[in-house]
């Protein structure tokens, strides 16, 4: 943190004047994943991807990769995946194993991702993640989310502080406040960015024997349907690239629900003479700039299908902004002296022009507001305070 700042006094101190600037930066500070969420997807999208090769390069008929071409009695072959296009009654044999090279292409492009890829390997490494666990009867490979594991960012905030106190007279006070602020989050954690992005590049690369990539091996099953609805690309753009997307178009913009500007007004008068003597009178104004409340959506990958709609993150360059926040604050006290006790007497009225109500602090991408806060209106406190 740096801090930096300047004072005037002036006028034989009826006149004070503050300017304050800071820089604040934090590394490495943890990012709000509820639920676990995207530490979970990293690693069950890692193990899922090694159980399904394995499947497929065994025609594990368990989970899904055992077909035979039931229009043909003469084949005795098995096969991972139906045919990616036509029906069963127009399948050919050779439909039939030109989606067979299209299976073992996929699965051997996940195996050499686990095979050779550093980051896939230091995944598996920290999620527990053992292949060779994998067999025909216990397909399942499973995973740990590690102890303590946080997934980071950079959080920056800056601003500038203004005060002023100003005694126009010995029994008038005025002070006056006003803040710029500045936050946002920047880097997330770049171990993870490089495996998303890179993984993504995988997925989005052309699959086929020639050219096999990750994207198009299907999971839960090589059935016709799930090249669309299931395969490695569909899961992985609508889990840990979607998280990746909400994050990274954010960077650099004013963090959600921070007024970026602040005024604080407060006045207070003592009145010294004639039968007013003893009396003072007060008030405040408190004003806050309106928040970023929420934003609308863009397009980030199109839709694959009505199962796979299109993948959109929040667009800083259309931001909801919730109400501006301003009250007023008023007081009237008496005070005086009794014997040898000090006596004031004092009447408080809280946000003295509000009234009862709903305040927005939340919008839906769609414009509609998620949540309100609940508004009391005004509030008044009657103290009586003694000094001995």
């Amino acid at each position: 943190t740096k801090d930096r700042g300047i004072m005037v006094s002036a006028f034989k101190n009826r006149v004070e004047l503050k300017l304050n600037w800071y820089v604040s930066q934090v590394q490495g500070a943890d990012l709000q994943d509820p639920g676990n969420g995207a530490r979970a997807r990293i690693g069950d999208e890692v193990r899922r991807a090694i159980q399904f090769a394995y499947d497929i390069q065994t025609h594990n008929k368990t989970d899904g990769y055992n077909y035979t071409d039931t229009a043909n009695p003469n084949d005795p072959n098995v096969y991972a995946y139906q045919p990616a296009t036509g029906t069963a009654a127009t399948w050919t044999q050779a439909d039939w194993q030109a989606a067979e090279v299209q299976a073992q292409a996929d699965a051997a492009a996940v195996l050499k991702d686990m095979a050779s890829n550093p980051l896939t390997q230091a995944i598996m490494k920290a999620y527990q993640i053992n292949p060779s666990t994998y067999s025909a009867t216990n397909t399942t490979i499973n995973y740990t989310i590690p102890t303590g594991l946080q997934i980071t960012s950079d959080t920056l905030s800056k601003g500038t502080e203004f005060e002023a106190t100003l005694r126009p007279t010995d029994n008038w006070d005025i002070a006056i406040d006003a803040s710029r602020t500045f936050a946002t989050r920047t880097n997330l954690a770049s171990s993870v960015s490089q495996w998303i992005t890179q993984r993504w590049a995988l997925y989005e690369a052309e699959n086929s024997a020639s050219s096999p990539g990750l994207g198009e091996m299907r999971w839960f099953g090589g059935s016709q349907g799930n090249q669309v609805s299931s395969s490695g690309l569909a899961r992985f753009r609508r889990n840990a690239w979607a998280f990746y997307n909400q994050f990274e178009v954010l960077q650099g913009t004013m963090v959600p629900e921070l007024r970026p500007y602040a005024i604080n007004v407060i006045t207070n008068y003592r009145f010294p003479y004639g039968w007013v003597k003893g009396f003072s009178l007060g008030g405040a104004w408190r004003w806050q700039h309106a928040s970023v409340d929420g934003f609308d959506v863009m397009q980030i990958t199109p839709a694959l299908s009505p199962s796979n709609p299109a993948i959109g993150a929040f667009n800083p360059a259309q931001p909801y902004h919730g109400p501006v926040d301003q009250h007023v604050d008023l007081w009237v006290a008496y005070q005086r002296a009794i014997r040898h006790v000090n006596w004031k007497i004092q009447l408080n009225v809280w946000n003295a022009l509000d009234h009862p109500g709903l305040v927005p602090v939340n919008t839906n991408p769609d414009g509609s507001i998620a949540s309100y806060r609940i508004q009391d209106g005004a509030t008044w406190s009657l103290t009586n305070t003694f000094t001995f």
